[in-house]
C-alpha cells in the first residue's frame, strides 16, 4: 500500500528510494540537454560535480558533432553568440583567457559547419558554471530546448534527438523523485518569458516556484532562489516584480565577470550574469541554521563589479519586498548583505523549520495506524525530542517544546483516526510553530500533514 504525504489538500506519492541526497537543482529550457549523455536524457536530468566536467561536456559536444580535434580549436573553447557576444560577433572563452575570433576562424568545413548557439543557451551555461565555482554538485532538470540551430543528439552525436524529457509539473518527474535538494535556483534569463511545452508564457523563474510548491508537499521541503525582475530604477516597490513566498529567496542585480570580455569592436563589454546561481552557492555552503549573508559566508566569487550599485533608498524598497541585494565592501569584496525570503522571514529560520519537518516526518509515519493512546504519544514525544534536541544543540534554535497529549488529541481527534503533535521552536525572541497531523485517510491510506512555520 503506498504511503501518501499530504500538505494542505495536495497528495503526492513518496518515492521508494532517496536518490541523490541534498544536492542543488536548476532547470534548463534553452538547450543544455545537448550536453547530456544518453543515460542522462533518459532520466531527464544532468548531474555535474565540477567546472572541469562542465567544460568537458562542451568540448565533447563540439568534437562529436563537428569532428573538431584539439588541433582545430582549443580543447576547452566555448562559443557564445547572439546578444551576449554582440551582433555578428563570436567569442571563444577558455581557462587561460578570452579572445575574439570570426566564425571562419572557429569552425570551417566538416559535416556541421559553424555551430551557432543562442544567447539563452549561453546564459544558462554560464549560470551553471557560476554555481559550480562554489564547490557544490548541481542537478540540471532538462526540458527540450531550442538553443541550437542544428539537430544534435546527446553530447553531440548526429541525428535528431529522440527526446521525451519534458519536466512534468507533477511530482512523478524523475528530477523530483530521484533527488533531495538543498535548494533550487534559476538559471534562465530575467526578461523574456518562455513558450515551451511546460508553463507556456510564464516568466523564467516560474519553474523554480512550481518545483518549490511540489517539494513543500513532500517529506523534503526546500528553498528556491530566483532573480527579482526590476523595471526601471527602483523608484518604488512597484518597480520590483516578485511574488511573496515563504520558501523563495529573491536576489536583485547582476555581476560583471572578472577578465571575461566580449570583443564587440570598439566597445568591449564584460560578461554579465544575474546573481541567483551565486546566492545558491552561498546558501548551499552555509549550514541551515546560519545566515548566508555577510563577510564569513556571503562572498560572491568571480566578480569585478556589480551592474547596479543600489542606493540606500533603493535598498529600502528591496527590503520591503523581501528581496536581497549584494554590495561591494572595501577589504571584503562583493557580499550578499541581506538574508530574507520574500515573505520577510529570515532564510536560516525557514531552513531550520524545513530541517525539523524532515527529521520528524519519518517518526510520524511510525505511529500511522497505531492506537492513539498515552503510551504511543509519549514514545513519539521522546523520540521527536531527541531529534529536535540535536538541532537545538547546533545553535539553530534556543529552545523548543513538543505537545502531544490529550489537550490536542481529544476524543474527536482520536475517533477521526488522527494523531496530532505541535512543535514550538524558539529562535531568540521569535517563536515559530510546526504542527504534524497523522491521519489514516478516508480509504485506509495513511497520510501526514505538516503545517506551520508561522507565528503561533
Amino acid at each position: 500500500m503506498p504511503i501518501t504525504f499530504i500538505e494542505s489538500d495536495n497528495p503526492v506519492i513518496l518515492p521508494s528510494t532517496s536518490g541523490n541526497d541534498r544536492l542543488v537543482g536548476c532547470i534548463s529550457r534553452a538547450g543544455l540537454d545537448k550536453l547530456a549523455t544518453a543515460e542522462e536524457l533518459t532520466q531527464s536530468y544532468i548531474v555535474e560535480n565540477n567546472q572541469n566536467g562542465w567544460y568537458e561536456r562542451v568540448r565533447l559536444l563540439f568534437q562529436r558533432a563537428y569532428g573538431i580535434t584539439s588541433g582545430t580549436v582549443n580543447q576547452e573553447a566555448i562559443v557564445l553568440g547572439g546578444t551576449l557576444g554582440g551582433a555578428g560577433v563570436k567569442t571563444v572563452l577558455n581557462k587561460t583567457g578570452p579572445y575574439g575570433v570570426t566564425s571562419g576562424q572557429f569552425i570551417s568545413g566538416g559535416s556541421g559547419g559553424t555551430l551557432e548557439l543562442s544567447s539563452d543557451w549561453a546564459e544558462e551555461w554560464w549560470n551553471v558554471k557560476n554555481f559550480l565555482e562554489y564547490g557544490q554538485t548541481v542537478v540540471i532538470g532538462l526540458i527540450n530546448g531550442t538553443g541550437f540551430t542544428g539537430q544534435l543528439g546527446p553530447l553531440g552525436t548526429t541525428g535528431a534527438p529522440a527526446l521525451s524529457i519534458i519536466l512534468s509539473s507533477t511530482a512523478e518527474s524523475p528530477f523530483i523523485t530521484n533527488n533531495r535538494f538543498n535548494c533550487v535556483f534559476q538559471i534562465s534569463g530575467i526578461t523574456n518569458g518562455w513558450s515551451g511545452a511546460d508553463y507556456s508564457g510564464s516568466t523564467p523563474n516560474q519553474d523554480v516556484y512550481n518545483i518549490i510548491e511540489i517539494l513543500k508537499s513532500k517529506e523534503t521541503p526546500t528553498v528556491g532562489i530566483v532573480s527579482a525582475g526590476i523595471t526601471g530604477t527602483i523608484s518604488s516597490t512597484s518597480n520590483i516584480g516578485i511574488t511573496s513566498n515563504s520558501h523563495i529567496i529573491a536576489i536583485a542585480g547582476k555581476k560583471k565577470h572578472n577578465g571575461i570580455v566580449f570583443d564587440s569592436g570598439t566597445n568591449p563589454v564584460l560578461l554579465t550574469t544575474h546573481l541567483a546561481p551565486d546566492v545558491a552557492g552561498i546558501v548551499a555552503n552555509a549550514n541551515y541554521w546560519q545566515s548566508p549573508a555577510g563577510t564569513q559566508r556571503g562572498v560572491v566569487r568571480s566578480v569585478v563589479a556589480l551592474e547596479t550599485n543600489f542606493t540606500d533608498t533603493q535598498i529600502g524598497h528591496l527590503t520591503t519586498k523581501g528581496v536581497n541585494y549584494c554590495k561591494n565592501i572595501n577589504g571584503f569584496g562583493t557580499l550578499l548583505l541581506n538574508d530574507l525570503v520574500t515573505d520577510q522571514e529570515r532564510i536560516n529560520i525557514i531552513r531550520t523549520i524545513n530541517e525539523v519537518k524532515i527529521e520528524l516526518v519519518p517518526l510520524a509515519y511510525e505511529v500511522l495506524f497505531e492506537v492513539n493512546d498515552a503510551t504511543i504519544r509519549s514514545q513519539f514525544v521522546s523520540r521527536a525530542s531527541a531529534r529536535v534536541e540535536s538541532i537545538r544543540a547546533s545553535g539553530a534554535i534556543r529552545n523548543f517544546s513538543i505537545t502531544c497529549d490529550e489537550s490536542n488529541n481529544t476524543s474527536e481527534v482520536i475517533n477521526a483516526g488522527k494523531f496530532v503533535a505541535k512543535v514550538l521552536l524558539v529562535f531568540g525572541t521569535l517563536i515559530r510553530e510546526v504542527e504534524i497531523i497523522v491521519s489514516r485517510g478516508e480509504e485506509g491510506e495513511g497520510g501526514v500533514i505538516v503545517e506551520g512555520g508561522g507565528v503561533p
